[in-house]
């Protein structure tokens, strides 16, 4: 057992009373699910969120190993890893080393970064003996498919996918749709953000093409480019869903005729 919980850690050793949408995710995290949430923009999943799970499980888990992973080294070094500097001068944090991408505990444990623009192959993580393994895996909908197939075939003790939007497909498309009984899936549109300005939304809502407000603010997944009359949502909905008339077969001998056929 972690000898704090996660919102214990979050409130007494990060300073940081998450959201409760942040603490459902959190506790999803710390209980072990498999975990994935397809976030608007602005709502912290890479300066709260994963913050969170990272530094508590090195905290938690001292040999643990911890690999967070995007799609462009930039998202990995320039937003989480320099979200993470505020906290390096916490009591808590006494001894850690922290580098441009890593950050090592003196008990063995390794948070580390890596990026599917970097070139080569990315490494799998598993859990091994007395060194438990996280995943974090941010805008997971731009890591390529294969990527995520691989990503699939790791043991790990924890895991969590956060993305925000786009086309209605991929891989995380799949995680949060077809998929989702796998996991335990949030979708988490600005209104959940206190944060988020309701004067700036209404202003984007006026000024932004709806598809864009749609993935920006809504958290919603595209299935055209909002130009069509009728959208493919609607059809894959009538597809999956069809109207109990459309359904009906008709064959003549279900119908009583009242006089003989010529």
């Amino acid at each position: 057992m972690p000898q704090i919980s996660i919102l214990a850690f979050a409130d007494s050793v990060l300073g940081i009373r998450p959201y409760d949408w942040q603490c459902r995710i959190l506790l999803n995290y710390e209980a072990g699910n498999q975990t994935a949430a397809a976030c608007a923009n602005f709502t912290g999943k890479t300066s709260v969120v994963f913050p969170i799970c990272a530094l508590w499980t090195l905290y938690c888990y001292p040999r643990s190993r911890v690999m967070f992973l995007s799609a462009t080294g930039a998202q990995v070094k320039n937003q989480f890893f320099a979200s993470l500097q505020r906290f390096q001068g916490r009591p808590a944090f006494a001894g850690w080393t922290w580098l441009e991408t890593e950050v090592k505990t003196p008990s063995g444990a390794l948070l580390f970064g890596r990026s599917t623009d970097s070139g080569g192959n990315i490494e799998g993580i598993h859990d091994q003996f007395e060194s438990v393994a996280s995943l974090l895996v941010d805008e997971a909908k731009s890591i390529r498919d294969d990527v995520l197939d691989a990503l699939s075939r790791c043991h790990t003790t924890f895991r969590l996918f956060m993305s925000s939007t786009g086309p209605a497909f991929g891989g995380f498309y799949k995680i949060c749709t077809e998929l989702a009984h796998l996991w335990r899936t949030f979708r988490v549109p600005s209104s959940m953000c206190p944060h988020v300005s309701a004067a700036e939304i209404e202003a984007d809502r006026e000024n932004l093409k709806d598809s864009v407000f749609r993935i920006k603010y809504g958290a919603q997944w595209l299935y055209d480019a909002g130009d069509s009359m009728i959208s493919l949502e609607h059809v894959r909905a009538l597809v999956d869903h069809p109207p109990l008339s459309a359904t009906r077969a008709f064959s003549v001998s279900s119908v009583k005729v009242p006089f003989p056929l010529l």
